[in-house]
């Protein structure tokens, strides 16, 4: 299972849950193109929004993850342009 979480544009967040990689995807894409803030998919389990261990990709300038890029290549390979 994948835990998605989508921060949009007026400061609210969701979740949602999707049974294998392809269909995360799928929903991160779609938020992208609705104009989400942010985007982060994880690998279950996990313990929080910021296990980089879970990250399996993220979308979203001045999120958490993109400022944690700027000093990690390897979380700066999970980001999705």
């Amino acid at each position: 299972m994948y835990y998605i979480i989508v921060s949009n544009k007026g400061g609210g967040r969701f979740a949602e849950k999707a049974k294998c990689k392809n269909e995360a995807f799928v929903f991160l894409n779609a938020h992208k193109k609705r104009g989400a803030q942010s985007v982060s998919i994880y690998k279950e389990p996990f313990w929080n929004s910021t296990d980089d261990k879970a990250l399996v990709a993220f979308f979203g300038k001045g999120s958490y993850w993109d400022n944690v890029s700027k000093y990690n290549k390897l979380i700066n390979n999970k980001r999705v342009n």
